[in-house]
């Protein structure tokens, strides 16, 4: 099923889509079904597995040349958690516990200990003062931080959540850890906007200048290719909303970013095309030929529908597959896996009439 065990067993399948990375959303122990809320940065939920096989799991796909990314929230906790404890479930003194808790500095109490700022006001979703000293050495700096910790169990890379929430400065911190660990590793970002000029908090942020984020999730570009299949918008207007992300991104994050049509937030790609296979491969021949690394949600290669979460996360119907959507998947990441042109290549996009799209990738 969905455990460490089970992505071990269907690696295989895995690779035969053409994929090279897996990116898991959150693993570790959290009370609540998403995980989202870490309870215990330290060690792999129960209801998945054990930190041994995650280390098994990550060895085994490095042998069929896959990597291994791992999603993290830092900017909040679960106060069902060992660092906050309300609950009492840890043995742990958490923040909530005592005022000379170790952890009491990572969370800003207003009236203690029943107020406290909590994530968008859920009171089960502590906010965290990441910039605080000990959660720096906690989280990043230290020898036995959590980066370091993931990275030697295998890790090859890191999706912050809700970037948003975190200072740039704390995600500098993030970009030279983990490339000091090992320079190959990875480091993304979850944003609903054009990184490249957002603001957020009266900031303007700096997630693309170099320091930060390499890549960063396309949900731009999802929009943009869901209303011209839709015939909402003109094939111009997806050519201006296009070279708008070509010419606010560097290069190097634009021809990096997530080119996604679906993600766990949002709902299935199939059920926004009102279940029209065919819109569906249209709009996923764009998303692999487009520049971007393409990422394809769970099941949606074999058309699982799904309305707003927690609908969208269903489990894969195992043995009821369509199989020639499957095939489908393959053939166009294949395509996309041994063409240097799609992978590197320079995009041109050609005017045409407006329910038409058409573009040219050149590379050498």
């Amino acid at each position: 099923g969905g455990n460490i065990k089970g992505i071990i067993k269907k690696l295989d399948y895995i690779k035969s889509l053409g994929a090279n990375i897996i990116q898991l959303s959150p693993v570790f122990k959290s009370s609540s079904c998403h995980k989202y809320d870490a309870g215990n940065y330290e060690i792999i939920d129960e209801m998945f597995g054990t930190n041994d096989e995650f280390k098994k799991l990550c060895k085994a796909a490095e042998n069929k040349g896959i990597k291994v990314i791992l999603e993290a929230v830092f900017s909040y906790t679960s106060s069902d958690s060992k660092y906050f404890n309300k609950l009492g479930n840890y043995d742990e003194i958490g923040a909530y516990n005592s005022p000379n808790s170790k952890y009491h500095s990572w969370y800003k109490f207003i009236k203690y200990p029943y107020q406290y700022e909590s994530w968008w006001g859920i009171s089960e979703r502590p906010n965290v003062n990441v910039m605080e000293e000990s959660y720096i050495n906690y989280i990043i700096k230290s020898k036995n931080s959590i980066l370091k910790k993931w990275i030697d169990l295998g890790v090859s890379g890191w999706r912050l959540n809700v970037i948003d929430e975190l200072p740039d400065e704390f995600i500098e911190l993030i970009r030279k850890r983990v490339q000091e660990i090992d320079e190959e590793t990875i480091l993304l970002g979850d944003i609903w906007d054009d990184a490249s000029n957002k603001v957020s908090y009266s900031k303007r942020r700096r997630y693309l200048q170099g320091n930060e984020v390499q890549a960063v999730t396309n949900y731009p570009l999802r929009e943009s290719l869901i209303n011209f299949t839709k015939g909402y918008i003109t094939s111009h207007r997806l050519k201006q909303k296009i070279m708008s992300l070509y010419e606010n991104y560097p290069r190097e994050s634009f021809y990096g970013n997530i080119n996604i049509a679906w993600t766990n937030d949002t709902e299935r790609i199939l059920t926004v095309l009102d279940e029209n296979i065919e819109l569906l491969r249209l709009l996923v021949v764009i998303q692999f030929t487009l520049p971007g690394v393409p990422l394809i949600y769970y099941g949606d290669e074999i058309g699982l529908k799904g309305g707003r979460e927690p609908d969208n996360r269903r489990s894969y119907p195992w043995g009821k597959e369509n199989k020639d959507l499957i095939e489908f998947y393959r053939e166009i990441a294949n395509i996309r896996n041994s063409e240097n042109g799609l992978k590197k290549g320079d995009v041109s996009i050609y005017e045409t009439d407006s329910d038409v799209f058409a573009f040219e990738r050149n590379y050498e």
